[in-house]
């Protein structure tokens, strides 16, 4: 008689681990286990995906229709005029920018943001350096993504364009992409000016009050009359390729009668 010890946990077909079965029924059960076993896994991954969307869509329907939605809203916005308007106002240094700016200020919705509001906050504490410059365009950035979302009629920004720098290019264009981006209306306008007007200019009580860099008129004048000869802050013409252009030679011309020009050229 043989009798056999079985050691350990073993099924109906192994024992101690070793398997008793022939080894074809062996291969066959073990194919079985797993196509079971992907089954199962596709199974799940089934249940999980569509659980996914179950969840999701009304999400992605919610965000669909406030993007239509918003669409609309901009389209009923640009029917009736009601878009944000951005007036971008540059040339020179003591050009009239920021009085020109003022003017239209007080007779139209617009808000005024001049390049100084920055550079007078940083200059006292990095000078004219390239961090003082950095700093100034990051603080200018975050100004322009959260006003462009506001429903404020608009702003006017001014500032000097360097058109031989294409780094002013750069900002320029990321500062009007910011803006039409979320529908508003830019428009341009460049002031230009004899520089014996703009050295009187330069020294005028309104520039000197708002601009306190500017108050060591030498120092002031001698930076305008140096950055002539490295900085073309006249553009060419046929340069500036926008319909909502104008350029605007205000020697003999006061800021208000410039603003004017400007409000009725745009219907501002």
């Amino acid at each position: 008689m043989i009798t056999l010890l079985f050691i350990g946990g073993g099924s109906a077909s192994t024992a101690g681990g070793l398997s008793l079965l022939p080894p074809r029924i062996q291969q066959n059960n073990q194919k079985d286990h797993g196509t079971n076993a992907d089954a199962t896994n596709k199974s799940k991954r089934w249940f999980n995906t569509r659980k996914f969307w179950y969840l999701a869509l009304p999400y992605v329907i919610c965000g669909y229709t406030k993007t239509m939605l918003d669409m609309v809203k901009l389209q009923e916005k640009r029917i009736w005029g009601e878009t944000m308007k951005l007036v971008l106002i540059f040339g020179p240094q003591a050009v009239g920018k920021m009085t020109v700016g003022q003017e239209l200020d007080k007779t139209t919705d617009l808000k005024l943001f001049h390049n100084h509001v920055t550079i007078e906050f940083l200059q006292p504490y990095f000078g004219f350096t390239s961090e003082m410059w950095d700093l100034s365009n990051l603080m200018r950035e975050e100004f322009f993504e959260a006003y462009s979302k506001t429903d404020n009629y608009g702003l006017i920004f001014i500032f000097v364009w360097a058109f031989n720098q294409k780094e002013n290019w750069n900002l320029v264009e990321g500062i009007t992409d910011r803006f039409e981006s979320k529908g508003a209306e830019v428009y341009f306008v460049e002031l230009e000016a004899d520089m014996a007007e703009r050295l009187i200019r330069n020294k005028t009580p309104n520039r000197l009050k708002h601009k306190p860099s500017k108050r060591n008129i030498e120092q002031s004048e001698q930076r305008l009359v140096a950055s002539m000869d490295r900085l073309r802050l006249t553009s060419r013409e046929g340069e500036i390729d926008r319909n909502n252009y104008i350029k605007i030679n205000n020697t003999k011309l006061s800021a208000k009668e410039v603003a004017l020009k400007i409000k009725n050229e745009f219907q501002l």
